[in-house]
């Protein structure tokens, strides 16, 4: 009789540490699931602009002391790739940015590659616009002037700016893991 009890005991106990190792389960997902889903929208907010504000963004850009109107967008009838890079951002992550552009730019064309740099001066300008002028244009952006929490990290970054005048598809290479960009780009190509 005894050892009848105690297996149904055991049995019980194991059913109970079933349904509690579940529900743990459930719950550790269900928290995964929140994270997941705040991380997206931070960054979903993180690189959402409103068409004034892009307006206005572009408005303000400067390129060797000259406003840049809106020709740089006006009349978009097509996605634009942007890398976006400042002179303390990482040089080998430049590089390795750049190298790739070169072997796209002909296919993404020219036309639809813009380069938002923040420059120290002058000279920095004149000589990044020498490095990259076959591969798109070059522009000087102030610093701050585009806000999103990748703009801390000084590490290079694409996005592409929509007929909508949105960021989309924002990409942000690691040095280590550099073949991906590679994958960026030919998604970025069936996209333009």
């Amino acid at each position: 009789m005894s050892l009848l009890n105690f297996k149904k005991e055991l049995i019980i106990l194991i059913l109970i540490l079933i349904n509690i190792l579940i529900v743990y389960n459930l719950y550790v997902n269900k928290y995964k699931t929140k994270q997941i889903e705040k991380d997206r929208m931070r960054l979903e907010d993180a690189f959402y602009i409103s068409n004034n504000q892009l307006d206005r963004f572009y408005r303000s850009m400067r390129l060797s002391g000259e406003i840049v109107t809106d020709t740089v967008i006006s009349n978009q009838c097509c996605l634009k790739l942007i890398v976006r890079f400042n002179t303390n951002s990482c040089d080998l992550c430049q590089d390795i940015v750049f190298t790739y552009l070169k072997e796209y730019s002909k296919i993404i064309g020219r036309d639809n590659i813009l380069f938002f740099g923040t420059f120290n001066n002058e000279n920095e300008i004149q000589q990044y616009r020498n490095r990259l002028d076959q591969l798109g244009t070059v522009y000087n952006i102030s610093k701050g002037q585009i806000v999103n929490d990748i703009e801390s990290m000084n590490t290079p970054y694409l996005f592409v700016i929509d007929e909508f005048n949105r960021y989309v598809n924002v990409f942000i290479p690691e040095k280590n893991n550099h073949h991906i960009l590679k994958d960026y780009l030919d998604s970025v190509v069936k996209i333009l």
